[in-house]
């Protein structure tokens, strides 16, 4: 269900997120923005109150229905161990704890977030995903790039000189930019990683 607006009251907003957050409905709004340049050029941009990439998200896995929860913090360790990357990726999750706002689990990764934006909107940023990693390929992980340079105020284009293998992977168009990920494949590339994070983070 997708509730179209000019203007959402908090009353509605707060319902919305409720049903969405605690339920798992399939619902949003979306509010449309009127813009005029110097030059007179004219632009509506469109506005969603939940990330609609969220909304699938707990659509999927917090519905009244018997699917299967997400993940504990201790059994996404599990895996990453199981599959010869543990050590990696306790150091990984142990750095990036305080250089983000939030973190969450899925059925596949643990999830940093970032708050952003006027809305304060809670975005996911960055993933790291154990059961898609090896002792031969590395620790897998996934990125929002638009997102990660906004959050960290970089420039896009440095993000990869940041990322160790990365590569582009999809683009969100309409909500959430590039998205690309890659994998860390030893303990020198994880310190280098988080030195650079925690240079950005606190200059």
């Amino acid at each position: 269900m997708l509730i179209v607006a000019s203007e959402i009251d908090s009353s509605t907003e707060r319902i919305i997120e409720y049903l969405s957050s605690t339920y798992g409905v399939g619902i949003n709004a979306v509010t449309f923005h009127y813009f005029r340049n110097d030059e007179g050029k004219e632009f509506l941009a469109r506005v969603f109150l939940i990330e609609p990439g969220q909304v699938e998200y707990r659509t999927q896995i917090k519905s009244i229905s018997k699917r299967k929860p997400p993940l504990t913090y201790e059994e996404l360790e599990e895996i990453a161990e199981s599959n010869g990357v543990g050590k990696l990726y306790r150091s990984l999750v142990n750095g990036l704890i305080p250089l983000f706002d939030q973190k969450t689990t899925t059925r596949s990764s643990i999830a940093f977030i970032g708050i952003m934006g006027e809305k304060r909107a809670r975005n996911t940023i960055f993933s790291l995903l154990p059961g898609e990693s090896s002792l031969e390929k590395g620790l897998r992980f996934t990125v929002y790039t638009d997102r990660f340079a906004e959050y960290f105020n970089v420039d896009k284009n440095s993000v990869t000189d940041i990322m160790p293998m990365y590569q582009k992977e999809k683009v969100y168009e309409d909500w959430a930019g590039e998205f690309g990920g890659g994998f860390f494949k030893d303990e020198e590339q994880v310190k280098r990683f988080l030195e650079k994070l925690r240079k950005l983070k606190h200059g």
